[in-house]
């Protein structure tokens, strides 16, 4: 018999606190020093995870809750890590949001969330007063910086708040006793939070997409898919407690502390990754010897011209994570340009194939000899694994589906792609069930085999598994259209036993390995104590330490969904092929219908993007389906422009239409717009808002 579990996310960071406590888990930048060099800062395991404790007992006095729906709107910094996993450890649900998606549509998504609390920068309480209706449910109002005019707490009133009651509890409360690494209980010690007993299905953060093919939309996350994310990121890229992350998009570095990996936070505009200045890139490489590091294709690109250009070198880089939408070979091979092949032996010479930096798995026996100091006969060694740039394939619903790294797509897969054969995103992760099903734009109630379709065949991509989304928090009409039930039991509610042993769904299976949070040290009912700290008392301003199981503030839908498993379709269209490698051919909102056929973005733009000229294409379908005109636009590389394609524009036109004409897909294609730069999403500045473009289209063809 399977009992109850609990498990909260934020368990992670004490964990990690006491396995490591003096290692660095979050670094800045604090200054610079006469010379110009960066002087950085740091929390400890440890004292991030004392500061979260603090933290996260003024948030309960303030009123913020277990379930407390808390919009975060607070820039990438040290305090935007300790408000998170406050937030995760009380139990509340932080509320996700891109800034950069507008003005108009982040408004009406935060609208549409109903929160209680908001917690932000003092710009973002002016666009909360500017908007009164849209957070008139708010009823405890924190600042992260000065205070103004209104009302409420700020985030270091809240910090002694906590302190003072960490302060106030001794280890003789029996609320309060908490024991060391060594399991000794000592007074001495901080005064943990009593981390709240969530369970696997609760709320833990409602994130927003990008928007990139309609509305964002809320997407609801739950501690067990959380956790699961920690697990297989850490098993499939093998990533090591002693790393250092410099994390490039906010919401990825949240799961640096969970896997003991120090982050250092870059110095850049997080909603402008493709105009990132390089050089404060590669100085936080450099400067703090970073392991790891995720980029957008966007970014990755910017800095590896810049890298290619001036010969730089990052010797320490392990590993590099790109996402959003697929990165260019071109890119990948300009940036791996900067990584250090060592010699995996000691004679200097490095059995590296230079067009590709790719690595051999083998040597002889599969080991490197090494010459021994001591005499002639070898020494063997392992080799030194090659640092790769991986593209790893999902969405904010569901991530990470499949990986691929740089040396199988130099090798093999980018060859492919250039014939119009998609683009490999890799072989699906452990506990992630992925079908290829038959396209329809309807919805799907009910999951049956016969929706799958064989090898080879181009349809829409579904995935199943732990690191799915059940459900959109903001729209019942998405979650319809984008969800499958496949339910597990028809006969009734399966006993917990069953759910597990029958292996129905690799979600529970996943889920049943888990380890579940210490139960002793779980929140188990209301506790009040009540204290002064110079703060204002009474009213809906005054601080009270107050824990909390308030149950009544989760969502409706924690509740765990027992008789049926949920497969998500991301919308995208993709085929599988012999190897069990899945090919990504483009959304599906934006595939291109004519009278003769239909027409995938992926397919079709990679034959354009071979032009040296090409910077990037989007296709686009001008009209209305499916007597579609399909539309190249095309964004010109100003490194690769001469001084003739000025004089004689026409001609890229002419060579791109020649292109076309050496494939069957793209040879009914005669209409190329040179567009001076795609509109795309602020999160990655890589997804291309075709939509716009395919407005555009019409106009240009119009005059």
């Amino acid at each position: 018999m399977v009992t109850s579990r609990l498990l909260n996310v934020a368990a992670w960071l004490p964990l990690r606190a006491a396995e490591q406590p003096q290692n660095p888990a979050i670094i800045w930048r604090s200054g610079r020093d006469a010379n110009g060099r960066a002087i950085y800062s740091h929390y400890t395991f440890e004292q991030l995870n004392t500061e979260t404790d603090a933290c996260a007992f003024g948030l309960q006095a303030a009123g913020i809750a277990r379930g407390t729906r808390t919009i975060l709107m607070v820039r990438p910094s040290p305090e935007f890590f300790v408000l998170t996993f406050a937030l995760y450890k009380i139990g509340a649900v932080p509320v996700l949001i891109d800034p950069g998606m507008g003005r108009r549509n982040m408004v009406e998504c935060l609208r549409a969330v109903n929160a209680e609390a908001f917690i932000g920068i003092p710009l973002a309480h002016i666009l909360r007063i500017l908007n009164p209706t849209a957070f008139k449910s708010v009823r405890t109002i924190i600042t992260a910086g000065p205070r103004y005019l209104w009302r409420g707490h700020t985030l270091s009133e809240i910090r002694k708040c906590g302190a003072t009651i960490m302060a106030s509890m001794t280890p003789q409360s029996p609320s309060a006793i908490t024991k060391s690494p060594n399991h000794q209980i000592t007074k001495s010690s901080p005064i943990a939070f009593p981390i709240a007993p969530t369970a696997p299905s609760d709320p833990a953060a409602i994130i927003f997409t990008t928007g990139s093919t309609g509305p964002p939309k809320g997407v609801l996350y739950r501690h067990g898919m959380f956790d699961a994310q920690v697990r297989i990121l850490r098993e499939r890229f093998d990533i090591q407690p002693d790393e250092i992350d410099l994390p490039t998009f906010p919401l990825f570095a949240l799961f640096d502390p969970a896997l003991g990996m120090s982050a250092v936070i870059p110095e850049m505009d997080f909603t402008r990754p493709a105009l990132v200045d390089p050089t404060k890139i590669i100085e936080a490489v450099r400067d703090n010897n970073v392991t790891h590091m995720f980029g957008s294709p966007a970014l990755l690109d910017r800095v590896g011209r810049y890298g290619e250009a001036h010969g730089t070198k990052l010797p320490s880089l392990r590993r590099v994570i790109s996402a959003g939408a697929p990165v260019p070979p071109e890119t990948i091979r300009r940036f791996i340009s900067m990584f250090e092949i060592k010699p995996p032996c000691g004679t200097g010479v490095s059995p590296v194939n230079s067009g590709t930096g790719i690595l051999p798995a083998k040597c002889g026996t599969g080991q490197w000899p090494v010459p021994n100091a001591i005499g002639p006969t070898p020494k063997l060694q392992p080799p030194t694994p090659n640092p790769q740039i991986f593209t790893p394939y999902g969405a904010t619903e569901a991530l990470p589906v499949a990986v691929i790294g740089s040396g199988e797509i130099l090798a093999e897969t980018a060859a492919l792609t250039a014939q119009g054969l998609g683009t490999c995103v890799g072989k699906p992760v452990p506990y992630v069930d992925v079908r290829i099903i038959r396209l329809t734009d309807e919805p799907i109630a009910e999951w049956s085999d016969d929706l799958e379709l064989p090898i080879g065949q181009i349809g829409e991509i579904a995935v199943k598994g732990p690191i799915v989304t059940r459900e959109y928090f903001t729209s019942e009409a998405a979650t319809r259209l984008a969800k499958i039930r496949e339910y597990t039991n028809r006969t009734g509610p399966p006993q917990p036993e069953q759910t597990i042993k029958a292996g129905l769904s690799q979600s529970e299976t996943f889920q049943a390995e888990l380890s579940p949070i210490d139960e002793s040290s779980a929140t188990t009912g209301p506790r009040q104590v009540e204290f002064n700290s110079g703060l204002r008392q009474p009213g809906s301003d005054s601080l009270t330490h107050a824990g909390s199981d308030s149950h009544a503030r989760a969502d409706s839908g924690s509740a765990a969904h027992s008789d049926f498993a949920v497969w998500h379709r991301m919308g995208d269209l993709g085929r599988f092929d012999e190897q069990g490698r899945l090919w990504f051919y483009g959304r599906k909102a934006h595939r291109v219908i004519t009278e003769t056929g239909t027409l995938f973005t992926e397919q079709v733009e990679a034959i354009f993007n071979q032009h040296p000229k090409v910077r990037r294409s989007a296709l686009v379908g001008v009209g209305h389906r499916p007597n579609q005109i399909p539309v190249v636009c095309i964004e010109i590389d100003e490194f690769a422009l001469e001084a003739s394609d000025h004089k004689n524009p026409s001609a890229l036109g002419e060579e791109l239409f020649a292109l076309g004409t050496k494939h069957e897909f793209t040879q009914a294609i005669d209409t190329f717009l040179i567009h001076p730069g795609f509109p795309v999403d602020i999160r990655h500045n890589s997804k291309i808002f075709r939509e716009k473009l395919a407005v555009w289209a019409m106009n240009e063809m119009a005059h």
